[in-house]
Formats: C-alpha cells, structure tokens, sequence
C-alpha cells in the first residue's frame, strides 16, 4: 500500500506465497505404455487474511505508539518544529514517543533532549470537551499533555487520536501537535481509486510577530483542510486553509483572520509515512511541511501533523503549527 516499487514486490510476494522461479531439478516422467499420466495442478495459493484491527478504545496493556508531530518554539531559540514523518523518532532527532504503562496508567513521552511523564493524580477534572488533560508544574512551568479525541460530525474518532504537549526546555516553550492511535498496516491496502476525505478535525495555533502590528497568537481549530491519497502513485494531496481567532486576554476574539491557504502533495516512502513541503501562492514560504499516516482499516482514518513559516512582506514572520484528523 503506497509503498515504492520494491515494497510493493515484498508484498505481493507475501500474498501469493511465493515469488522465486520454479524447481530447477526435473520432473518425475508418466508412466509407459498406456498413455501418460494426468498432471497434478499446482495448488491455489490462500489469500492472506484480512488484517483485524482494535480500536483505540479497545487497546490494553502496556502499548508503544509512534506520531507525526510538528509546532512551535517560543523563546531564545524561537522558530518551528518541523514536521516529523511518522514514526520517525526521537533517535533521528525530531517527533516525539508515547510510551504507556498499564500498571501505573502512566504516559512516559520521550523528545528530543527530554522525557517526562504523566499519570492520573495529573488528570484534570475539567478538561476541554472530547479531551484529557494532564498538567503538572515541572521546576515551576505548568507542563501540559492531552489527547484529543474530537468526533467527526456524529461519528467518534475510532483509530486516531489528535494531542499535545508544551514543554520547557533551556531553550524556551516547546509546543507540539501530534497524531497517533491504531495505524493502517501495510499489508491492508487502501482501495485502488483515489479516496478523498470529507471530515476534518484541526488543532493548533500561530504566532505572528509582525513589524507593522506587533505579535499576535491565533487559535486554529476552524480552519479548513482537504485531504485525499491515490494508491497508484503514492501521492497525498492537501490543502489547509489557515483561520485564526486571535487570543484576547486568553480567549479567541470574534473576528476572524486568514492566514493563507498552503498546498503540497506529499508522497509516501517505507517508513511508512506521507510527507511534504507546503507552499502557499504569493507567499515566502520556508521551512514548512506536512506529514502523517493512515489509521484503522484501509485506512478509513488519517491524520498528520503540520508546521509553517511565512516571511511577512512587511517583515517579521508568522510560525505556527498543529494536526489534524480525518475520515473517509
């Protein structure tokens, strides 16, 4: 699924049991006198099974789960996250690691240059909805950890979870958006068509420091995304449409503000991930980029975690970052 020409061979060898040349000794002959035998026919080769996937609700024990995640730094060293491919890691130097511990029902999340934890006596008893929140001040910054489980319409969110983390490193505030849950494997192929999805969830938030207007921070969470993904090619194509409510005293203003719209399409190597860069038409775009996977059964979910980074053309610059979610 979505995979290069060689994975795509190690696949199709898996599912039809056998992908070498035949036997070079030779065959037993028929029998003289009377005819030769009837040949036996080579046995059909059992289809792989249909993979079976848990929801996410329904995991147990202690688990391991790999993200794409992407933000932003505030601070000395201030700037981007750049969005890490799924399953990337923290050993190649961007993404971060949840690891969860069922005995304790703690989340140890490893990053680049830290590890921190959070358990139940961290859980907050008045989250935000479809959220749970752990905080919990570490040397005197309230650390926070949740994982976001908004539905799409109706529908709940099965296989892929939405989260975040903002942390404080010596360099400044680390935030960062990331997707994760049960991922599509690659022996269960997406549908051969190219598949679009119709239902979005995003979170996130932008910063712009401006020449002209000063700083201002933006919540994202009514932009608007499209996403589809064509198996023949490897191809993941998107579009993000950037609208900010300003934070006001800490709460979103009314008024709205667009903040561009950003393009890529990203392609799919053996991590497996899908990535790309995000351009945006008038804009100087540097340093920004999605990236992500699918979730669930043939991927009936997905989701991946994005940055940006715009030079304003009256100077200064606008970082932002976050994830989004989707079904099909």
């Amino acid at each position: 699924m979505f995979a290069s020409r060689n994975l795509a061979f190690i696949i199709g060898c898996a599912m039809l049991a056998s992908c070498g040349g035949g036997d070079s000794g030779g065959s037993t002959p028929p029998p003289t006198g009377g005819g030769g035998g009837t040949p036996t026919p080579s046995p059909t080769p059992s289809p792989s099974p249909t993979p079976t996937y848990q929801t996410f609700a329904q995991l147990t024990g202690d688990r391991n789960f790999a993200t794409s995640c992407g933000g932003l730094r505030q601070g000395e060293l201030g700037g981007p996250i750049i969005a890490s491919d799924f399953g990337e890691g923290v050993s190649e130097g961007r993404g971060l690691v949840f690891d969860f511990a069922a005995a304790s029902n703690t989340w140890n999340i490893t990053g680049p240059g830290f590890t921190t934890s959070f358990g139940p006596a961290d859980i907050s008893a008045t989250p935000p909805a479809n959220t749970t929140l752990y905080t919990r001040d570490v040397n005197g910054f309230p650390t926070r950890f949740s994982i976001v489980s908004r539905p799409f319409g109706t529908q709940a969110a099965e296989y892929v979870r939405g989260a975040a983390l903002t942390y404080r490193t010596g360099g400044g505030v680390e935030d960062y958006f990331c997707v994760f849950g049960v991922p599509t494997l690659t022996t269960d192929p997406l549908p051969t068509s190219t598949i679009t999805y119709t239902q979005f969830n995003i979170g996130g938030f932008a910063v712009r420091n401006s020449n002209a207007t000063g700083v201002s921070v933006f919540d994202l969470r009514e932009s608007t995304v499209t996403l589809s993904a064509n198996p023949a090619t490897g191809q993941v194509t998107t579009q993000i449409t950037l609208v900010g409510r300003e934070f006001v005293a800490g709460v979103p203003a009314a008024t709205v503000t667009q903040l561009g719209t950003f393009n890529s399409t990203g392609t799919v190597n053996n991590r497996p991930s899908y990535s790309g860069d995000l351009t945006s038409p008038g804009q100087v775009v540097p340093a920004s980029r999605f990236a992500g996977w699918f979730f669930g059964p043939q991927g009936r979910e997905a989701g991946y975690a994005f940055n940006i980074l715009v030079d304003l053309p009256e100077g200064g610059r606008l970082t932002g970052g976050g994830a989004v979610t989707a079904r099909r």
